[in-house]
């Protein structure tokens, strides 16, 4: 017996839920009828993995991105196997690109100071944080 939400063979999933009135199954289970359906797929179209990320500012000092925290409008240098992106954080300091796997140098542009990660981006998706810690005394410093 398989399980059909075994993860290794579940790669697209559908899900509708349906409520109504039968007349034909009035007698057996009420005027109202629930109807679930679920289809399982895989797909043939390879989809590149995505490089995800935040620019932030830890204002709480948690050392982790919380609400409120993301930078937005800082500009972005994505370059390697895809060639050079340029892109900007959202409203909430968010960005994401989907990127052939291979080597990349990440750049976000803080404030006039280069903040610089360097990733191998494999078949799964990945995720990268810029964070900023502020510094009463000194002003922010980058992380």
């Amino acid at each position: 017996d398989r399980n059909i939400l075994d993860d290794r063979d579940l790669k697209e999933v559908g899900i509708s839920f349906i409520a109504g009135t039968s007349i034909q199954l009035g007698g057996i289970c009420g005027d109202h009828v629930s109807l679930l359906v679920a289809d399982f797929g895989f797909s043939f179209v390879h989809l590149d993995p995505s490089l995800v990320g935040v620019v932030y500012l830890d204002l709480d000092q948690n050392r982790l991105y919380s609400q409120g925290e993301g930078i937005p409008g800082v500009a972005m240098s994505i370059d390697g196997s895809s060639g050079l992106l340029n892109i900007y954080t959202n409203e909430t300091g968010g960005f994401s690109a989907a990127l052939t796997p291979g080597p990349y140098r990440i750049v976000a542009l803080v404030d006039g100071q280069e903040m610089i990660k360097y990733i191998e981006l494999e078949e799964e998706n990945q995720t990268v944080m810029f964070k900023i810690v502020p510094d009463s005394e000194e002003g922010d410093h980058l992380e």
